[in-house]
């Protein structure tokens, strides 16, 4: 990655051969004992069963700076959505959320995700 790189949708991944991966990516952060998990997390599988084959995925970072909302560790994460959604999210260790508001629901980027499919810049 080149440190002239500005934002995140400069980036391009390549895999091991060098080839562009050419997925969509929606980075967001989730939280099980808050209000919005359960609409936040139908949204999310409901997007992943859309455009999962279309070459879009969803990277979950579970957060726990909002009013204590994550308290789980990631495995206890992982199993709760399993079990009450009945997916298995690509979930990443816990972070400290640097943008967007803990009430940005999912759906409302579907925009946006169909805009990034057809591969136009946003």
């Amino acid at each position: 990655m080149s440190s002239s790189k500005q934002t995140i949708y400069d980036f391009t991944v390549k895999d091991a051969e060098g080839h562009d991966v050419g997925k969509v990516v929606l980075i967001v952060n989730v939280a099980s004992k808050c209000g919005l998990t359960s609409s936040n997390y139908a949204q999310l599988k409901e997007l992943l069963d859309t455009y999962g084959d279309k070459g879009f995925v969803i990277a979950t970072f579970p957060c726990n700076q909002f009013g204590g909302q994550e308290p789980e560790c990631e495995v206890d994460i992982r199993n709760f959505v399993k079990d009450k959604f009945k997916f298995e999210p690509d979930l990443y260790g816990k972070i400290d959320v640097k943008r967007y508001s803990p009430t940005t629901s999912p759906k409302s980027m579907e925009k946006d995700i169909e805009t990034l499919l057809e591969g136009k810049s946003l």
